[in-house]
């Protein structure tokens, strides 16, 4: 059975820019630095999606495989 999801309209979600994660964290630590945010913050959110993504990725062709006629 096939459906369209929800929440996406079988779109999948965009990616929210490091931009916008940054002055979430702002709000939870305002102290925050720009360097250490640059250094420490944002290469641990970018390696993050990359892991959500690939994770999606593996799951999709799992997907096809089972589904595959």
């Amino acid at each position: 059975v096939f459906k369209t999801c929800e929440r996406c309209s079988g779109e999948g979600y965009s990616r929210v820019s490091s931009a916008t994660v940054h002055r979430a964290i702002l709000k939870r630590l305002p102290d925050l630095h720009q360097s250490s945010w640059s250094r420490n913050w944002k290469p641990f959110y970018e390696m993050l999606v990359d892991v959500l993504y690939k994770g999606e990725r593996q799951a999709a062709s799992e997907f096809e495989k089972a589904t595959a006629y």
